[in-house]
Parts: C-alpha cells; sequence; structure tokens
C-alpha cells in the first residue's frame, strides 16, 4: 500500500484503522456501498498485484 513507505508495523495498523472508521462513519443512508466495502478497500490487496499485467489484456484481444 502507498502509505506503507516510512512506517512501522505498528503505525500502518494506526493508518488502516483511521482510513476504516473514516469510511465507516459516513452516513450509510447516502453511503452504503462505502460503508459496507470499508474494511476490504482500505485493507485490500496491493492494487500491482491485482492488476491485469499488458500481456493480459493483448491475448484478450
Amino acid at each position: 500500500m502507498h502509505f506503507t513507505a516510512g512506517h512501522d508495523p505498528a503505525e500502518i495498523a494506526e493508518i488502516v484503522r483511521r482510513k476504516r472508521l473514516d469510511l465507516e462513519s459516513l452516513p450509510a443512508d447516502r453511503y452504503p456501498n462505502l460503508v459496507a466495502m470499508s474494511g476490504p478497500m482500505v485493507g485490500g490487496a496491493d492494487p500491482p498485484s491485482t492488476t491485469p499485467s499488458a500481456s493480459t489484456w493483448s491475448s484478450a484481444a
């Protein structure tokens, strides 16, 4: 994750916790999907590991 550089594991855990709480504190009636997906969005996989490679796109054509 982009916020891991220069932080120790305890700091990273606190950053993730705060980001998750920020999303969870949104009004659920207005932002139901953001509230429901706050955990996976904040603590999910690193984007580079889940982004299709160029070879994936070229083989699909």
